[in-house]
């Protein structure tokens, strides 16, 4: 009986590392569109429809090319909003249906968040990404820990 409410405590809790992860898709998205972010190029993409918004691998000086690095920002922004959405939808049906993340998950999105902190310590990556991410792998850790200790007891 013991184990069985421990179980139902620590799933009223999940889900709360993939809303997280779509909250910051949607703020990515936004950063995207905003007047005082990257406003001005997502007017431009959107003249062209969003078609061919960037010369790809001939802007890179292997190829002669320049680098227009704000441009660059403005796509990222926009292509990530809705990367980070799709996997806090996936996060949030694995915590949902599962009960919990797996490890290489939450690994991997740690290792992700790590490396972007360190190549860009004062940014996103380490303001929020990186304490979501050690919250996701610490709290998957200690859901582990107390259900090895809730199935001892039973």
């Amino acid at each position: 009986m013991d184990s069985q409410i421990a179980v139902k405590n620590s799933k009223s809790a999940k889900g709360i590392h993939g809303l997280l992860l779509i909250i910051t898709g949607i703020a990515h998205s936004l950063f995207a569109v905003l007047p005082a972010a990257f406003g001005k190029q997502f007017a431009v993409f959107s003249n062209t429809l969003f078609f061919n918004i960037d010369t790809g691998l001939m802007d890179f000086p292997l190829f002669g090319g320049k680098q227009d690095f704000e441009s660059l920002c403005a796509f990222f922004f926009f292509y990530a909003g809705p990367m980070y959405i799709v996997f806090g939808l996936a996060v949030y049906h694995l915590e949902k249906s599962v009960w919990e993340i797996p490890v290489s998950v939450s690994l991997g999105f740690l290792l992700y968040a790590v490396i972007g902190a360190y190549m860009v310590p004062l940014s996103g990556m380490t303001l929020f990404l990186l304490p979501q991410a050690v919250y996701m792998h610490m709290s998957g850790r200690l859901s582990e820990n107390e259900n090895r200790k809730t199935s001892y007891h039973s």
